[in-house]
Protein backbone atom coordinates (compact mmCIF):
# COMPACT_ATOMS: atom_id res chain seq x y z
CA UNK A 1 0.00 0.00 0.00
CA UNK A 2 1.47 3.36 -1.29
CA UNK A 3 1.90 5.72 2.20
CA UNK A 4 1.01 8.93 2.48
CA UNK A 5 4.41 11.49 2.26
CA UNK A 6 5.00 13.53 4.38
CA UNK A 7 3.98 16.92 2.23
CA UNK A 8 0.31 15.49 2.13
CA UNK A 9 0.14 15.15 5.72
CA UNK A 10 1.69 18.05 6.62
CA UNK A 11 -0.39 20.06 3.76
CA UNK A 12 -3.79 18.88 5.38
CA UNK A 13 -3.04 19.59 8.89
CA UNK A 14 -2.40 22.65 8.03
CA UNK A 15 -5.17 23.55 6.00
CA UNK A 16 -8.11 22.47 8.73
CA UNK A 17 -6.01 24.33 10.97
CA UNK A 18 -6.08 27.32 8.67
CA UNK A 19 -10.09 26.62 9.22
CA UNK A 20 -10.89 26.47 12.36
CA UNK A 21 -10.77 29.69 13.41
CA UNK A 22 -13.23 31.02 10.77
CA UNK A 23 -15.26 27.89 11.29
CA UNK A 24 -15.11 28.62 14.84
CA UNK A 25 -16.67 32.51 14.57
CA UNK A 26 -19.47 30.78 12.09
CA UNK A 27 -20.48 28.51 15.09
CA UNK A 28 -20.25 31.08 17.85
CA UNK A 29 -22.37 33.43 15.33
CA UNK A 30 -25.32 30.88 14.95
CA UNK A 31 -25.45 30.19 18.56
CA UNK A 32 -25.84 33.49 19.39
CA UNK A 33 -28.26 34.10 17.32
CA UNK A 34 -30.08 31.17 18.02
CA UNK A 35 -30.10 31.86 21.82
CA UNK A 36 -31.31 35.46 21.19
CA UNK A 37 -34.26 34.00 18.57
CA UNK A 38 -35.60 31.48 21.30
CA UNK A 39 -34.01 31.40 24.90
CA UNK A 40 -33.89 27.56 25.60
CA UNK A 41 -33.70 26.37 22.05
CA UNK A 42 -30.42 24.94 22.44
CA UNK A 43 -31.57 22.10 24.43
CA UNK A 44 -31.61 20.17 21.13
CA UNK A 45 -29.95 20.55 17.91
CA UNK A 46 -30.79 23.39 16.04
CA UNK A 47 -32.40 23.45 12.13
CA UNK A 48 -29.99 24.39 9.37
CA UNK A 49 -31.22 27.92 8.89
CA UNK A 50 -33.11 28.61 5.43
CA UNK A 51 -33.17 31.80 3.62
CA UNK A 52 -36.25 33.45 1.34
CA UNK A 53 -35.45 33.70 -2.08
CA UNK A 54 -36.59 37.44 -2.17
CA UNK A 55 -33.20 38.11 0.29
CA UNK A 56 -31.12 35.78 -1.95
CA UNK A 57 -29.21 36.37 -5.57
CA UNK A 58 -29.51 33.06 -7.50
CA UNK A 59 -28.10 31.95 -10.68
CA UNK A 60 -27.81 28.63 -12.39
CA UNK A 61 -24.75 27.87 -13.94
CA UNK A 62 -22.86 26.01 -16.64
CA UNK A 63 -19.77 24.92 -17.79
CA UNK A 64 -18.55 24.62 -21.47
CA UNK A 65 -15.67 23.17 -22.22
CA UNK A 66 -15.65 22.76 -25.93
CA UNK A 67 -17.38 23.77 -29.10
CA UNK A 68 -20.29 20.84 -29.25
CA UNK A 69 -23.77 19.57 -29.94
CA UNK A 70 -24.60 21.24 -27.04
CA UNK A 71 -26.44 23.95 -28.10
CA UNK A 72 -30.11 22.73 -28.60
CA UNK A 73 -29.24 21.08 -24.95
CA UNK A 74 -28.39 24.58 -23.58
CA UNK A 75 -31.62 26.28 -25.07
CA UNK A 76 -33.70 23.54 -23.63
CA UNK A 77 -32.50 23.56 -20.43
CA UNK A 78 -32.65 27.84 -20.15
CA UNK A 79 -35.99 27.29 -21.22
CA UNK A 80 -37.11 25.05 -18.44
CA UNK A 81 -35.11 27.27 -15.34
CA UNK A 82 -37.02 30.23 -17.00
CA UNK A 83 -40.46 28.26 -16.99
CA UNK A 84 -40.16 28.69 -12.81
CA UNK A 85 -38.06 31.33 -12.38
CA UNK A 86 -39.46 34.26 -15.38
CA UNK A 87 -37.26 36.85 -14.45
CA UNK A 88 -33.13 37.05 -14.35
CA UNK A 89 -32.51 39.31 -11.39
CA UNK A 90 -35.08 41.15 -8.70
CA UNK A 91 -37.10 38.83 -6.30
CA UNK A 92 -37.11 35.31 -7.17
CA UNK A 93 -34.92 36.19 -10.24
CA UNK A 94 -32.35 33.70 -11.80
CA UNK A 95 -29.68 34.46 -13.57
CA UNK A 96 -28.34 31.95 -16.07
CA UNK A 97 -24.51 32.10 -16.44
CA UNK A 98 -22.16 29.87 -18.93
CA UNK A 99 -18.81 29.61 -17.73
CA UNK A 100 -16.28 29.25 -20.78
CA UNK A 101 -12.72 29.26 -21.99
CA UNK A 102 -11.35 30.89 -25.11
CA UNK A 103 -11.54 27.62 -26.76
CA UNK A 104 -15.17 27.97 -27.09
CA UNK A 105 -16.57 30.29 -30.13
CA UNK A 106 -18.90 28.66 -31.84
CA UNK A 107 -21.54 27.97 -29.20
CA UNK A 108 -21.17 31.20 -28.13
CA UNK A 109 -24.03 32.81 -30.02
CA UNK A 110 -26.58 30.17 -29.02
CA UNK A 111 -25.78 30.77 -25.54
CA UNK A 112 -26.53 34.02 -25.70
CA UNK A 113 -29.58 33.89 -28.17
CA UNK A 114 -31.05 31.82 -24.97
CA UNK A 115 -30.35 34.15 -22.26
CA UNK A 116 -26.80 32.26 -20.73
CA UNK A 117 -24.42 35.39 -19.91
CA UNK A 118 -20.96 34.35 -21.18
CA UNK A 119 -18.18 34.27 -17.85
CA UNK A 120 -14.60 33.65 -19.67
CA UNK A 121 -12.25 32.40 -17.56
CA UNK A 122 -9.04 31.07 -18.98
CA UNK A 123 -9.45 27.74 -17.66
CA UNK A 124 -9.95 25.39 -14.48
CA UNK A 125 -7.76 27.30 -12.27
CA UNK A 126 -4.67 25.03 -12.30
CA UNK A 127 -2.15 23.82 -14.78
CA UNK A 128 -1.28 20.17 -14.84
CA UNK A 129 2.38 21.31 -14.03
CA UNK A 130 0.99 22.53 -10.55
CA UNK A 131 -0.16 19.07 -9.47
CA UNK A 132 2.25 17.80 -7.12
CA UNK A 133 1.48 13.85 -7.46
CA UNK A 134 2.83 12.61 -10.75
CA UNK A 135 0.70 9.57 -10.87
CA UNK A 136 -2.39 12.28 -10.82
CA UNK A 137 -0.69 14.42 -12.97
CA UNK A 138 -0.23 11.34 -15.24
CA UNK A 139 -3.66 9.92 -15.03
CA UNK A 140 -5.70 12.84 -15.05
CA UNK A 141 -6.15 13.70 -18.79
CA UNK A 142 -8.33 10.61 -18.21
CA UNK A 143 -10.47 10.98 -14.98
CA UNK A 144 -13.98 11.53 -15.20
CA UNK A 145 -15.97 13.26 -18.11
CA UNK A 146 -13.13 15.49 -19.07
CA UNK A 147 -9.93 15.37 -17.45
CA UNK A 148 -9.00 18.47 -15.72
CA UNK A 149 -11.30 20.77 -18.08
CA UNK A 150 -13.86 18.97 -15.60
CA UNK A 151 -12.49 21.22 -12.81
CA UNK A 152 -13.95 24.04 -14.87
CA UNK A 153 -17.13 23.94 -12.95
CA UNK A 154 -15.76 24.69 -9.53
CA UNK A 155 -15.16 28.40 -11.36
CA UNK A 156 -18.97 28.65 -9.63
CA UNK A 157 -17.40 29.15 -6.31
CA UNK A 158 -15.60 32.44 -7.69
CA UNK A 159 -19.39 33.96 -8.46
CA UNK A 160 -19.58 36.24 -5.30
CA UNK A 161 -22.26 38.55 -6.91
CA UNK A 162 -24.41 35.69 -6.17
CA UNK A 163 -25.33 34.15 -2.84
CA UNK A 164 -26.40 30.75 -4.69
CA UNK A 165 -25.10 29.28 -7.67
CA UNK A 166 -26.40 25.67 -8.93
CA UNK A 167 -24.88 24.27 -11.47
CA UNK A 168 -25.91 21.94 -13.69
CA UNK A 169 -24.56 19.74 -16.49
CA UNK A 170 -25.99 20.34 -20.23
CA UNK A 171 -27.68 17.14 -20.27
CA UNK A 172 -30.14 18.39 -17.37
CA UNK A 173 -33.97 19.91 -17.58
CA UNK A 174 -35.51 21.11 -14.31
CA UNK A 175 -39.17 19.85 -14.02
CA UNK A 176 -39.93 22.17 -10.99
CA UNK A 177 -39.38 24.69 -9.12
CA UNK A 178 -36.55 24.52 -6.27
CA UNK A 179 -37.16 26.99 -3.66
CA UNK A 180 -35.85 24.86 -1.01
CA UNK A 181 -33.13 23.73 -2.72
CA UNK A 182 -32.19 27.67 -3.05
CA UNK A 183 -33.09 28.44 0.49
CA UNK A 184 -30.41 26.15 1.64
CA UNK A 185 -27.98 28.00 3.39
CA UNK A 186 -24.48 25.97 3.50
CA UNK A 187 -21.56 25.83 1.15
CA UNK A 188 -22.08 22.53 -0.78
CA UNK A 189 -25.42 21.43 -1.60
CA UNK A 190 -25.11 18.07 -3.25
CA UNK A 191 -26.50 14.79 -4.22
CA UNK A 192 -24.77 11.44 -3.95
CA UNK A 193 -23.89 9.09 -6.93
CA UNK A 194 -26.05 5.93 -7.01
CA UNK A 195 -22.88 4.08 -8.32
CA UNK A 196 -22.53 3.00 -5.00
CA UNK A 197 -19.46 3.51 -2.27
CA UNK A 198 -16.36 2.51 -4.07
CA UNK A 199 -14.33 -0.83 -2.68
CA UNK A 200 -16.37 -0.08 0.83
CA UNK A 201 -19.81 0.37 0.55
CA UNK A 202 -21.19 2.92 3.25
CA UNK A 203 -22.11 0.08 5.42
CA UNK A 204 -18.68 -0.66 6.15
CA UNK A 205 -16.95 2.67 6.40
CA UNK A 206 -16.84 3.56 3.14
CA UNK A 207 -18.51 6.37 1.17
CA UNK A 208 -21.17 7.30 -1.43
CA UNK A 209 -19.08 9.25 -4.26
CA UNK A 210 -20.80 13.19 -4.78
CA UNK A 211 -22.53 13.17 -8.39
CA UNK A 212 -20.86 15.94 -10.54
CA UNK A 213 -23.73 16.84 -12.77
CA UNK A 214 -25.95 18.38 -9.89
CA UNK A 215 -24.87 20.54 -6.94
CA UNK A 216 -25.56 24.26 -5.48
CA UNK A 217 -22.96 25.98 -4.22
CA UNK A 218 -22.85 29.37 -2.03
CA UNK A 219 -19.53 30.74 -3.67
CA UNK A 220 -16.32 31.87 -1.71
CA UNK A 221 -13.20 32.71 -3.41
CA UNK A 222 -11.72 31.77 -0.34
CA UNK A 223 -13.48 28.54 -0.55
CA UNK A 224 -12.27 27.77 -4.55
CA UNK A 225 -8.63 29.09 -3.63
CA UNK A 226 -8.46 26.02 -0.76
CA UNK A 227 -10.22 23.14 -2.67
CA UNK A 228 -7.78 23.98 -5.56
CA UNK A 229 -4.98 24.05 -3.12
CA UNK A 230 -6.30 20.92 -2.58
CA UNK A 231 -6.30 19.49 -5.65
CA UNK A 232 -3.11 20.66 -6.19
CA UNK A 233 -0.88 19.38 -2.97
CA UNK A 234 -3.24 15.93 -2.16
CA UNK A 235 -2.47 12.70 -3.66
CA UNK A 236 -4.86 10.66 -5.31
CA UNK A 237 -4.17 6.69 -4.47
CA UNK A 238 -5.56 3.86 -6.34
CA UNK A 239 -5.28 1.38 -3.51
CA UNK A 240 -8.68 1.99 -2.52
CA UNK A 241 -8.17 4.76 -0.31
CA UNK A 242 -8.65 7.85 -2.77
CA UNK A 243 -7.62 11.31 -1.85
CA UNK A 244 -5.37 11.12 0.65
CA UNK A 245 -5.64 8.13 2.24
CA UNK A 246 -9.09 9.23 3.57
CA UNK A 247 -11.63 6.67 1.83
CA UNK A 248 -12.89 9.11 -0.06
CA UNK A 249 -12.54 9.33 -4.27
CA UNK A 250 -11.81 5.97 -5.26
CA UNK A 251 -14.96 5.76 -7.88
CA UNK A 252 -15.11 6.97 -11.30
CA UNK A 253 -15.03 10.47 -11.47
CA UNK A 254 -12.77 10.51 -8.49
CA UNK A 255 -9.58 12.28 -8.74
CA UNK A 256 -11.65 15.53 -10.01
CA UNK A 257 -14.83 16.79 -8.78
CA UNK A 258 -16.77 13.69 -7.82
CA UNK A 259 -13.77 12.81 -5.48
CA UNK A 260 -12.59 15.87 -4.27
CA UNK A 261 -14.77 17.96 -3.34
CA UNK A 262 -16.28 14.58 -0.72
CA UNK A 263 -12.99 14.73 0.27
CA UNK A 264 -12.85 18.26 1.11
CA UNK A 265 -15.99 18.50 2.64
CA UNK A 266 -16.06 15.30 4.71
CA UNK A 267 -12.32 15.42 5.60
CA UNK A 268 -10.81 18.71 5.48
CA UNK A 269 -13.43 21.22 5.92
CA UNK A 270 -15.51 21.34 9.41
CA UNK A 271 -18.36 19.46 9.49
CA UNK A 272 -21.66 20.98 8.87
CA UNK A 273 -20.21 23.24 5.43
CA UNK A 274 -21.72 21.09 3.26
CA UNK A 275 -25.58 19.09 2.82
CA UNK A 276 -26.39 15.95 1.31
CA UNK A 277 -30.30 16.34 -0.56
CA UNK A 278 -32.69 13.85 -2.14
CA UNK A 279 -31.31 12.50 -4.82
CA UNK A 280 -34.38 11.61 -6.56
CA UNK A 281 -35.70 14.95 -5.73
CA UNK A 282 -32.97 16.72 -7.18
CA UNK A 283 -30.86 14.89 -9.43
CA UNK A 284 -33.30 12.13 -10.64
CA UNK A 285 -31.26 9.89 -13.31
CA UNK A 286 -33.87 7.09 -12.77
CA UNK A 287 -31.02 4.45 -11.44
CA UNK A 288 -33.03 3.27 -8.68
CA UNK A 289 -36.58 2.08 -8.37
CA UNK A 290 -37.46 4.86 -5.85
CA UNK A 291 -36.54 7.72 -8.13
CA UNK A 292 -37.66 5.99 -11.46
CA UNK A 293 -41.21 5.61 -9.51
CA UNK A 294 -41.23 9.15 -8.41
CA UNK A 295 -44.54 10.79 -9.20
CA UNK A 296 -44.39 13.47 -11.75
CA UNK A 297 -45.96 16.02 -9.77
CA UNK A 298 -42.46 15.74 -7.56
CA UNK A 299 -40.12 15.41 -10.01
CA UNK A 300 -37.35 18.40 -9.78
CA UNK A 301 -34.18 18.76 -11.63
CA UNK A 302 -33.35 15.35 -14.45
CA UNK A 303 -30.60 14.21 -15.21
CA UNK A 304 -29.85 12.09 -18.57
CA UNK A 305 -27.60 9.71 -17.53
CA UNK A 306 -28.50 6.17 -17.32
CA UNK A 307 -31.83 7.59 -18.84
CA UNK A 308 -30.68 8.10 -22.64
CA UNK A 309 -30.00 12.02 -23.85
CA UNK A 310 -33.43 13.00 -25.75
CA UNK A 311 -31.06 13.44 -29.01
CA UNK A 312 -29.64 10.39 -29.11
CA UNK A 313 -33.03 9.07 -29.88
CA UNK A 314 -34.10 6.94 -27.99
CA UNK A 315 -36.94 7.10 -26.05
CA UNK A 316 -38.15 5.27 -22.66
CA UNK A 317 -41.74 3.68 -22.87
CA UNK A 318 -44.22 3.58 -20.68
CA UNK A 319 -44.49 6.10 -16.75
CA UNK A 320 -41.37 6.05 -14.91
CA UNK A 321 -39.68 9.43 -14.53
CA UNK A 322 -37.02 8.76 -17.34
CA UNK A 323 -40.30 9.10 -20.12
CA UNK A 324 -41.79 11.91 -18.22
CA UNK A 325 -38.22 13.96 -18.32
CA UNK A 326 -37.60 12.97 -21.79
CA UNK A 327 -41.53 14.39 -23.00
CA UNK A 328 -40.62 16.93 -21.18
CA UNK A 329 -37.11 18.02 -23.12
CA UNK A 330 -38.79 17.50 -26.43
CA UNK A 331 -41.88 19.38 -25.32
CA UNK A 332 -39.85 22.13 -24.26
CA UNK A 333 -37.71 21.80 -27.79
CA UNK A 334 -40.99 22.39 -29.60
CA UNK A 335 -42.21 25.30 -27.53
CA UNK A 336 -38.74 27.19 -28.22
CA UNK A 337 -39.46 26.49 -31.89
CA UNK A 338 -43.36 27.52 -32.02
CA UNK A 339 -42.56 30.93 -30.12
CA UNK A 340 -39.73 31.60 -32.66
CA UNK A 341 -42.36 30.71 -35.95
CA UNK A 342 -40.84 27.70 -36.82
CA UNK A 343 -42.29 24.33 -37.39
CA UNK A 344 -42.11 21.90 -34.00
CA UNK A 345 -39.95 19.36 -34.98
CA UNK A 346 -41.29 16.09 -34.74
CA UNK A 347 -39.48 13.49 -30.85
CA UNK A 348 -37.73 11.95 -32.74
CA UNK A 349 -37.52 7.97 -31.72
CA UNK A 350 -35.12 6.24 -34.11
CA UNK A 351 -31.57 6.76 -33.17
CA UNK A 352 -29.38 8.23 -35.82
CA UNK A 353 -31.62 10.52 -36.82
CA UNK A 354 -31.65 13.75 -35.09
CA UNK A 355 -32.04 16.90 -36.46
CA UNK A 356 -31.50 20.49 -34.51
CA UNK A 357 -33.36 23.37 -34.33
CA UNK A 358 -32.95 25.65 -37.01
CA UNK A 359 -32.03 28.96 -34.57
CA UNK A 360 -29.86 31.45 -37.44
CA UNK A 361 -27.30 31.28 -33.85
CA UNK A 362 -27.55 27.57 -34.00
CA UNK A 363 -24.48 26.09 -35.40
CA UNK A 364 -25.82 23.11 -37.24
CA UNK A 365 -22.45 21.41 -38.45
CA UNK A 366 -21.64 20.53 -34.97
CA UNK A 367 -24.61 17.99 -34.74
CA UNK A 368 -23.65 16.05 -37.77
CA UNK A 369 -23.14 13.00 -36.07
CA UNK A 370 -26.14 12.60 -34.43
CA UNK A 371 -27.46 12.77 -38.07
CA UNK A 372 -26.10 9.11 -40.11
CA UNK A 373 -29.30 7.85 -41.85
CA UNK A 374 -29.30 9.67 -44.83
CA UNK A 375 -32.85 9.52 -46.10
CA UNK A 376 -33.51 11.10 -42.33
CA UNK A 377 -30.95 13.74 -42.25
CA UNK A 378 -31.09 15.93 -45.68
CA UNK A 379 -29.64 18.72 -43.80
CA UNK A 380 -26.44 16.71 -43.34
CA UNK A 381 -25.55 17.15 -47.04
CA UNK A 382 -23.95 20.91 -46.66
CA UNK A 383 -21.98 19.68 -43.42
CA UNK A 384 -18.97 17.17 -42.90
CA UNK A 385 -19.08 15.50 -39.76
CA UNK A 386 -16.62 17.01 -37.09
CA UNK A 387 -14.79 15.01 -35.05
Amino acid sequence: MRRLSRRARAWERGSRAAWRPVSTLLLLLAAACALLAAPGAMARPPARPQETLPQLRLAVAVAVTADGEYGDAMAVLASSVRKHYPLAEGPRGVALVAIVTPKVQRLRPMLKEFGWMIKEVDGPGVAYEEIADSKLRLNIRKAGCCGLDELLKLRALQLEEYDRVLVLDGDTIMLGPVDRLFATNATLVYTRDGAGGGVRPPAHGGEYPLQGGVWMVRPSAAVFARVMDGFKHGEFHKNGLGWNDSGSGYWWGGGTIQGLLPWMFRHVFPEGESLEVDRCLYDNMGDEDRCRDMAQEQLRLYHFTVCPKPWSCMLNEGRSSCSVAQHAWWKTRQGIEEARGLTPTPTCNRRGRYSPMMVPENDRALYVKLCNQPQYCEWTKDFQAEE
